[in-house]
């Protein structure tokens, strides 16, 4: 996908939020009423496109250096209008677009970690950690993300406070969250272990689509996909043809033992 068009969704999804401002701001009352130098569009826009600099810079290059330039107790100020779910639903928008025109087939995902220290704040206990060795106390947040390996996108994140970190836990959020086993209709226990009967096919007759409704026994196969077990072509005519395939899905709990060493 080139570049200009990956821009283009990007901005569709910023358009998406900004058009209904009014669910993401803190007081749908009063916030973004009146004109202002920077509405709620720009700053989506702006938080979104930040880099490494300092943020008076940062926000001289949102406002492209104009002598109308906004202060940055200003900007901290709109920035507080906004709820972090605006940027979540940026986020999943912009991803459910781009992944349309990924191939369909088995997803390969990986997920990681990784520490980010922001703004040292001692009233936030969570993330506020003394400083050692002469360092000063910062404060510290974990950002686990779930990259698809094949298309080179993060497909989801969680962010957690240093004292609240948990890389298991997030990674099961992220699983739960996603559409991966949304193909499949799974119990909501902590544990489970079901036996899958699956027959696929190429066939969408009438008849075809009332089986597959249910997704633990029947799945279509476009004929875009490559499968090498059905016919790459099916005709009306042709015998209903299907391809078994039998697995368990299994869940359990995992319990953490520590030893003693003796």
């Amino acid at each position: 996908m080139k570049s200009i068009d990956v821009k283009k969704k990007l901005s569709a999804a910023i358009d998406e939020v900004a058009s209904n401002s009014r669910d993401y701001c803190a007081n749908i009352k009063s916030d973004f009423k009146r004109n202002r130098k920077l509405p709620f569009k720009q700053m989506i826009q702006g938080i979104i496109r930040m880099g490494g600099g300092s943020l008076a810079n940062e926000i001289l290059d949102m406002s492209e250096y104009s002598l109308k330039i906004t202060s940055t107790s200003a900007f901290m100020q709109q920035r507080f209008k906004i709820k972090p779910e605006a940027f979540a639903t940026v986020f999943q928008s912009f991803f459910s677009n781009i992944s349309h025109d990924f191939t369909k087939g088995m997803r390969i995902l990986a997920i990681d970690g990784s520490a980010m220290q922001i703004a040292t704040n001692p009233n936030d206990t969570d993330s506020f950690l003394p400083g050692t060795n002469g360092q000063k106390p910062y404060n510290l947040l974990h950002l686990n993300t779930l990259y698809d390996l094949q298309h080179h996108i993060y497909t989801d994140a969680v962010i957690q406070k240093a004292k609240l970190r948990n890389e298991h836990k997030s990674f099961v959020d992220m699983i739960n969250y996603s559409d991966i086993k949304s193909c499949l209709d799974l119990p909501q226990e902590q544990a489970y272990d079901v036996e899958i009967h699956l027959k696929f096919t190429r066939k969408q007759t009438k008849e075809m689509k009332t089986f597959l409704k249910d997704r633990n026994h029947y799945r279509y196969i476009a004929i875009s996909s490559s499968f090498d077990y059905l016919p790459s072509k099916s005709r009306k005519s042709d015998a209903l043809l299907f391809y078994e395939l039998r697995f368990r899905v299994v869940r359990f709990r995992l319990v953490m033992v520590h030893l003693k060493q003796f």
